[in-house]
């Protein structure tokens, strides 16, 4: 929800200068996709008033109890399928997972609103956001150590809780179908997720890392042990009608990384892949709105 107070001004201030910072200095500290600054970051109680802060009007926050996690979530008021019975739910990025290219961070809760920000402002209750394991989850989280937003970040715990959590949100708001918009890594989490399901019927996807082996390879750092790779999940997304956003400005995902998951799809009719000239990692997505809320062209390939 939003906050009108005036020390709620002062903080998104000062946030808005870290994230400058950020901008400035993210470079000589690394490429992972969780790093989000050197120092002087909010704490995380005050990044998740942040979250909440930004979230546009009439969205509530929700803790969503899975097997081994308590996932973070925004639901609109009047939280329920569209008329078609889609629901469209948006995944997290990876968050700020590290403090330096070889420093985990202690808590990896987003440090930048990039996916709250795409959140609609106009009234609809056919949308949800849904955080990752760990992040926004207090001082105390369950089940929480630094692999899981490290290494494993995509490993089969990780997609398995959430699963669970759209699964609970596809019953409470009485959906029949799904269409997931991940950014970064939550674009990984997205693949992974409609490889795995049968009620995806779209798959969108911004800066996301779609063979996470060829990221490492370009960045020069070790693999992700312990987590899945969409790009190995090929066969069964071929039939998934997809569309994956580069940014041209992107060093951290660049559309050469793209271009591997796509190379490995069998049959192309139902991906396309767009490149955004002006964006990079971080910023420069907004333009995106309102066509990220357009249906995704479908393709003729039935789901197996």
């Amino acid at each position: 929800m939003r906050h009108g107070s005036n020390a709620n001004e002062k903080l998104v201030g000062m946030f808005q200068t870290i994230v400058q910072h950020w901008r400035l200095s993210v470079l000589p500290c690394g490429i992972l996709l969780g790093l989000a600054a050197c120092a002087g970051l909010p704490d995380p109680a005050a990044r998740r008033d942040l979250a909440q802060s930004a979230a546009p009007a009439g969205f509530h926050p929700r803790t969503i109890s899975t097997n081994e996690f308590d996932i973070f979530a925004l639901l609109p008021s009047g939280f329920a399928a569209g008329p078609d019975g889609t629901l469209t739910v948006f995944i997290e990025g990876d968050g700020y997972s590290y403090v330096s290219k070889t420093q985990p961070s202690s808590d990896p809760t987003p440090v930048r609103q990039t996916v709250i920000s795409l959140l609609p402002a106009d009234g609809r209750h056919d949308v949800a956001y849904l955080a990752r394991p760990c992040q926004f989850a207090g001082p105390a989280p369950r089940h929480c150590d630094r692999t899981l937003w490290t290494g494993a970040r995509y490993s089969e715990r990780v997609i398995d809780s959430m699963g669970q959590a759209l699964s609970l949100l596809v019953a409470e708001a009485h959906a029949t179908h799904v269409k997931l918009i991940g950014y970064s890594g939550g674009g990984v989490i997205a693949a992974l997720l409609a490889a795995r399901r049968n009620d995806v019927v779209a798959l969108v996807t911004i800066a996301a890392p779609l063979d996470v082996a060829a990221f490492a390879t370009h960045h020069h750092v070790p693999p992700l042990q312990g987590s899945l790779n969409p790009r190995d999940e090929a066969a069964r997304l071929g039939s998934v009608a997809q569309i994956h956003y580069a940014g041209g400005r992107d060093k951290t995902v660049p559309p050469v990384i793209l271009d591997s998951y796509m190379n490995a799809l069998a049959d192309k009719n139902c991906a396309r892949l767009i490149v955004e000239d002006e964006a990079a990692h971080g910023t420069g997505w907004e333009a995106l709105l309102p066509a990220l809320y357009d249906p995704v062209p479908q393709c003729a390939v039935a789901r197996p």
